[in-house]
């Protein structure tokens, strides 16, 4: 029975916590994997240092051991799981958490804090009855441990695989569910002693338990299963169309990939870089709005001409120039274009490539929704559309492209990404397209226009390293920049942008009244001829890229170029520079304050007093009279210096293989999977190593994180072109030697605690070391790249090996505390 229960709980908790990275995506633009998984952190450290303060008060009253009431104990415990995962979940999604008013309502710090302390409670459940199974059956250990990773396994499996079927909130019903199926079974077991308490228990449990399921089953059922379901935030895309007259949802579809909502008005006109000059009106269109916020329109292929009015247009006619006469040429390219269209939203790029009667299109999109969608619309225009990563697409061999579109607009409030990751805008994303340009081929990226220059700007300077790298002598020749009122297009020629090639661009802008904000031989004086601004900002700040190399190093906002090592290509923020931005920016901080970075240190804030309640209660204990040996000190700090360096490089896994798959979630599974299941391995096999064997094992992971984190982006690129299976299985496979040795030093840690309540501190140190590490990572990976946070981590081990060796008091527990204690890591995930 208890291992049943492990398993049920331990399924539920860790779909939970895929959940909630649905929930954050949708409801608040980004998956938070960093926020969600310091959740599961304190709720399992939490439950862990409840049951060691339970079990002193059993052993207080001396009370009996009894299998039955252990049974219940079990069965209990799962209902208690069940009850707080739905309820958290649906007052969780009910409190006024905005992450845009957090800089001007206080007040929003403690919704946070309220929203992660109820979410932590079904994993605080969950930590408890893990504790709880381990003193209960020390002899199987092995099968308590198998219970709990086979269920977590399952958990993230199940999730992935039902989530196209039923939406993420009908799901939570689903998992809290999952969770009651051992209070249901429990009359299938012997009640132990025929106390009339426990003959009613043994009665009462299952039946709580049934009445709770069909509450469940009502909740998800009734009303199109409202009760559960997901809303986007009122800033988000989707709640604003559909403010529009006449404006509805008409279906919507969930995966791995994200969800997908098809909305049909009469009102929708997205046409970004449309010149004011244009002739042609805008057709008819329909709405894919994926996770609530990233637009994507369907065109009337009869009425696409208007896209040859845009200023991502000049691309085309720069490829079909480079071939042939008629470089000006205002109507269709005279020389069919081989396009490749690697979409991320928008869907003019599209638009764009059909206006020019191409010879083939081919158009690449992660979403697998969004592109069977797109296939069924467009299914007569003679488009190829593939569900793929493209980075894995241009990574494999094939043919060259004459034009290559990457659309990406970026989230509807600028800033509200800062930490979501994209490979699309890499210097190695960069150098990836430009390989695989044919002799005329133009590379088109199209962006939204922020003030002062940021997100055009890093662009610019990431062609210019990507060209660099590739070993063009002079980027500066190959390079131009177009710009409308809110939007612009880079354009990154195979040729040099001389002669015929040049006056056409420069005939095609001043016919729709573009302006250029670069090319080769520019002045100032061409600068914003048609919409101006008190100085010429944009070809200031690209004629100083080109001219300076440490111009982004002294500019206000971090414009430095990204990689695959730091992909957040929407994270400008540059702490250190705030007086010099907000000087820049008219004194205007609210602007600056918009920033995924804003919730990660408010996250951090919450996270600092979360760890210290979560260290009161064991510290109160120990002023009771436990012991204060310095080996015990040396204890705690080793435990907290563990869990820090293992959850830095959960975290950077997590983010380092998103590159490989769509969308956050997928990551997050097969990195919570990975880890999970060899962790778990490697802290069963450290009870069959001695207690000599710690120090050598901290000492082997500070050598070898380092090295993972230098070969961690060589081997993500290595599995680029590969398939998705085989990409997932070696992803999942190259964890395997890590994680399991980073399962084997806390389990031996704790192994050593004199006293209950020294493993309580130990216990609660880690969780809490946890808890601030997770959030911490996302900050440092952000502003300093992922493979640092491997050798931070190798540092943490490196100090828990000297630790030990200073405070070498540590006296070891009794053999008849072992009862009391699991040997098996449940808490480093």
């Amino acid at each position: 029975m208890i291992p049943s229960a492990v398993f049920a709980l331990s399924l539920a908790t860790l779909g939970f916590e895929l959940a909630l990275a649905r929930w954050l995506a949708v409801a608040h633009w980004d998956s938070l994997a960093f926020l969600v998984i310091g959740i599961a952190m304190f709720g399992l450290a939490a439950g862990g240092v409840a049951y060691q303060a339970w079990l002193g008060h059993r052993r207080a009253v001396r009370a009996p051991a009894d299998p039955g009431r252990s049974q219940q104990a079990a069965a209990g415990l799962c209902i208690a799981g069940s009850v707080t995962l739905a309820g958290s979940f649906l007052l969780a999604k009910r409190l006024p958490l905005d992450w845009l008013l957090l800089p001007v309502q206080p007040q929003q710090l403690a919704w946070l804090a309220a929203t992660c302390l109820l979410l932590a409670l079904p994993f605080f459940f969950s930590g408890f009855l893990s504790c709880f199974a381990y003193a209960e059956m020390p002899d199987r250990i092995g099968l308590v441990s198998a219970a709990a990773l086979a269920g977590s396994a399952l958990g993230a499996a199940g999730f992935l695989f039902l989530l196209p079927l039923l939406e993420e909130g009908r799901l939570v019903a689903v998992l809290a569910g999952a969770a009651l199926a051992p209070p249901l079974l429990l009359p299938l077991c012997r009640a132990g002693r025929a106390a009339p308490a426990g003959r009613f228990l043994h009665a009462a449990i299952p039946a709580a338990a049934a009445a709770l399921a069909a509450g469940l089953i009502f909740g998800a059922m009734t009303g199109s299963g409202r009760l559960f379901a997901i809303t986007p935030s009122q800033w988000q895309t989707l709640p604003q169309l559909l403010m529009l007259p006449g404006s509805r949802v008409i279906s919507r579809q969930a995966g791995a990939w994200g969800r997908l909502d098809e909305v049909e008005s009469t009102h929708l006109r997205f046409a970004p870089g449309l010149s004011l000059q244009a002739s042609d009106l805008v057709p008819p269109q329909r709405a894919l709005v994926a996770d609530g916020d990233s637009l994507t329109v369907l065109h009337d292929p009869a009425g696409i001409s208007f896209a040859r009015s845009t200023h991502a247009w000049a691309g085309y006619l720069l490829a079909a120039s480079a071939g042939a006469a008629g470089a000006g040429a205002p109507v269709a390219s005279p020389v069919p274009l081989r396009i490749l269209v690697i979409h991320g939203d928008g869907g003019l790029a599209t638009a764009c490539a059909l206006a020019s009667m191409p010879a083939e299109v081919t158009v690449v999109s992660e979403n697998a929704g969004l592109s069977r969608r797109m296939a069924t619309w467009y299914a007569g225009a003679g488009l190829a559309v593939i569900a793929d990563n493209p980075r894995s697409l241009l990574a494999r061999k094939g043919p060259s492209w004459d034009v290559i579109h990457l659309e990406r607009w970026g989230p509807s409030v600028p800033g509200m990404a800062g930490l979501s990751q994209s490979a699309l805008f890499t210097v190695d994303a960069m150098s990836a397209c430009w390989l695989r340009l044919s002799e005329r081929g133009v590379l088109i990226a199209s962006r939204r226009l922020l003030l002062p220059p940021s997100d055009s700007l890093r662009l610019f300077a990431t062609a210019v390293s990507a060209l660099r790298s590739a070993g063009v002598a002079d980027p500066a020749e190959h390079l131009a920049v177009i710009r409308g009122i809110d939007s612009m297009s880079l354009l990154v020629s195979k040729r040099p942008l001389r002669g015929v090639l040049l006056s056409g661009l420069r005939s095609f802008a001043d016919r729709l009244s573009f302006d250029l904000d670069w090319f080769p031989g520019m002045v100032a004086a061409d600068a914003d001829r048609y919409q101006s601004f008190d100085r010429p900002f944009f070809y200031d700040a690209y004629t100083a890229a080109l001219g300076d190399a440490r111009f982004t190093d002294r500019y206000p906002l971090d414009v430095t170029p990204q990689s695959d090592d730091r992909p957040f290509p929407n994270r400008f923020l540059r702490w250190t520079r705030i007086r010099d931005f907000a000087d820049l920016a008219g004194r205007r901080l609210h602007g600056l304050l918009l920033s995924t970075e804003l919730v990660g240190g408010a996250v951090l804030v919450v996270s600092i007093a979360a760890a210290g309640a979560l260290l009161g209660l064991p510290l109160a204990l120990r002023r009771r009279g436990a012991s204060r040996a310095r080996g015990s000190r040396g204890l705690v700090a080793a435990c907290g210096f563990t869990g820090a360096g293992f959850l830095l490089v959960e975290i950077c896994i997590i983010d380092a293989t998103a590159i490989l798959f769509p969308g956050p979630l997928v990551p997050l599974a097969l990195g919570l999977i990975g880890m999970l299941g060899f962790g778990s391995l490697g802290s069963l096999a450290s009870g069959r190593l001695p207690d000599r064997a710690l120090v050598p094992m901290l000492a082997t992971l500070t050598l070898l994180l380092p090295s993972v984190g230098l070969l961690l982006i060589r081997a993500v690129h290595s599995a680029l072109p590969l398939s998705v299976i085989p990409r997932a299985l070696t992803c999942i496979t190259a964890l395997g030697l890590p994680s399991f040795l980073l399962g084997v030093p806390f389990p031996l840690l704790l192994r050593r605690a004199a006293a209950p309540r020294d493993r309580t501190m130990a216990w609660a140190a880690n969780g809490c070391a946890s808890v601030l590490a997770s959030s911490a990572a996302a900050l440092i990976a952000a502003a300093a790249g992922l493979s640092i946070l491997p050798m931070i981590a190798g540092a943490c081990y490196l100090a828990a090996a000297i630790t030990l060796r200073l405070f070498s008091g540590i006296t070891q527990g009794s053999p008849s505390s072992a009862r009391n204690h699991p040997r098996v890591d449940w808490q480093e995930r």
